[in-house]
């Protein structure tokens, strides 16, 4: 399994060829993110690496003993909401990027952990294939709600955001200055995670065969509350 980051996905090609060599049985990739075969998000220059190494590894991996798994898991819940990335909880402060009713997949850290022990445990299931999981379907109006009921209703505010504004921002500062990784990755995580035409939300899911559970209300609230602890 590998979890190189996704600005040096394409550094992967050894690992995949060193692999094949050594007879590796099954190879997991730097995954775990949105949907890159939607067509809005094929073209985000944020996941051109991840792109470019699947293509490798499905060519690479016809001729050979090892298999492959891509694992999608949308955002990570519990890690975006303690870092900033969903919601600045320690500020109450939330983005309603494209009207903020976008439902969106996401899961936590913990059960992108359990998808992976439940891709080794059904290899013949999950061999040569997308595999997709979630925590949690929701939207940023209905995770505000949430963390109104669990933190308290005073002191938060809410902005509206464009995903498609925050692209073309994302696209000036790439072009202007490339080097500040920063200033333009956000923008395109954010239209790909909460963008109304990016596929954010899995139509389907592998969360049965892979052991992944569904939270309820209260284990986001339990979440929201962990996070803003921070």
């Amino acid at each position: 399994m590998s979890t190189i980051t996704t600005a040096a996905a394409d550094q992967q090609e050894r690992l995949v060829d060193a692999a094949i060599v050594a007879g590796v049985k099954r190879l997991l990739p730097s995954e775990f993110g949105v949907h890159l075969e939607s067509e809005a998000n094929r073209g985000n220059p944020v996941f051109q690496g991840k792109t470019a190494m699947r293509r490798y590894i499905e060519k690479k991996l016809k001729k050979s003993d090892t298999s492959y798994t891509f694992l999608e898991n949308g955002l990570f819940l519990d890690w975006g909401l303690a870092t900033g990335f969903i919601a600045d909880l320690k500020k109450r402060t939330f983005i309603q990027h494209d009207g903020g009713d976008v439902e969106f997949s996401s899961t936590t850290l913990d059960g992108v952990g359990q998808a992976v022990v439940g891709i080794l445990r059904s290899p013949a299931e999950t061999a040569n294939r997308i595999v997709k999981v979630h925590s949690a379907i929701t939207t940023k109006r209905k995770l505000l709600e949430l963390a109104k009921n669990a933190l308290g209703e005073d002191g938060w505010t809410s902005l509206g955001k464009d995903t498609k504004e925050l692209e073309q921002e994302a696209y000036q500062i790439l072009d202007k200055d490339p080097a500040n990784v920063m200033g333009w990755v956000t923008g395109f995580l954010w239209r790909a995670g909460f963008g109304r035409d990016c596929a954010s939300k899995f139509q389907d899911n592998d969360n049965d065969l892979l052991g992944v559970p569904q939270l309820d209300d209260a284990d986001i609230k339990a979440i929201i509350v962990a996070a803003a602890d921070r």
